[in-house]
């Protein structure tokens, strides 16, 4: 064997090796920068899966008291591209989650909001014209949610949409944990979280009476004490096709009612899209 065919090898056992310790998608968080190579942010163990021909991941960067979002992505070790300016304000903004659908090649990235405190241009808001959510809404300091669409060619998004818990009072309420993420046959991307009171319905609204009759059954509601939630979203992130939270509106549950089969998902065994009836 030659040394190219060494190599080689090497590389294909680090990309496999990759694989096997994230799968098609990751979650958490971890602080590194553009100037860590690739060695050093798994070192650091950030979350990275494999898209394509890349090695992509995400965290955050420290800068002073403030965090801001940053993915990054390798081909043969050699950066391709890393963003540190998807938001570049106050607001303590983190990468939390990837997944890549393979089936359709859409590349997700998951980051985190409490509150606006700079212009459109400076936050996600400028991603998400045609998201679900076009904003981080009224009021500020509850962490919530943001999903993107991720062009692998340059790695800033396509789309985005924020995703939060809506308060009788008009203000956004926090999510808890985003702990799985799939796809079904139509390409649309599901995720299974959790949020403070309340979830929403598809048309952005709250969820109404949402009780837990059988507590502390984790269908419902978790020991972080926030309601279980299943979210299906187009894939250009700006309609939500289908919204769950198995203890509120118990007397109309037909919102727990999936159309088309799930053909991929990772992240926590403890959610089944296919067994809701």
């Amino acid at each position: 064997m030659n040394k190219f065919q060494v190599i080689i090898v090497l590389i294909c056992c680090f990309l496999i090796d990759l694989v096997q310790l994230r799968g098609t998608c990751a979650f958490g968080t971890t602080t590194f920068t553009c100037s860590d190579s690739l060695a050093t942010v798994t070192q650091k163990k950030a979350s990275c899966i494999i898209a394509k021909d890349l090695v992509v991941c995400i965290g955050y960067v420290q800068i002073g008291l403030n965090k801001n979002p940053i993915l990054a992505a390798w081909r043969n070790n050699v950066r391709v591209w890393c963003r540190e300016d998807l938001e570049i304000t106050a607001d303590d903004s983190t990468g939390i989650a990837i997944a890549f659908d393979s089936n359709s090649n859409n590349f997700y990235a998951f980051f985190t909001s409490t509150g606006t405190q700079g212009t459109v241009q400076q936050d996600f808001r400028r991603f998400a014209t045609n998201g679900w959510l076009k904003t981080y809404g009224n009021g500020g300091g509850a962490k919530i949610l943001i999903a993107t669409n991720i062009n692998l060619s340059t790695g800033y998004p396509i789309t985005a949409t924020f995703i939060s818990a809506l308060l009788s009072s008009g203000k956004s309420n926090s999510i808890g944990n985003l702990t799985a993420i799939g796809y079904n046959s139509n390409h649309n991307l599901l995720i299974g979280l959790s949020a403070a009171y309340s979830p929403r319905n598809i048309n952005s609204n709250t969820f109404k009476n949402c009780t837990c009759p059988t507590c502390p059954d984790t269908t419902y509601y978790n020991s972080a004490k926030k309601w279980n939630w299943e979210l299906t979203l187009s894939s250009n992130l700006s309609t939500a096709i289908y919204s769950c939270a198995p203890a509120c509106d118990l007397a109309t549950s037909s919102q727990c009612r999936p159309s088309t089969m799930i053909i991929q998902s990772c992240g926590s065994n403890n959610w089944n899209w296919n067994n809701r009836t």
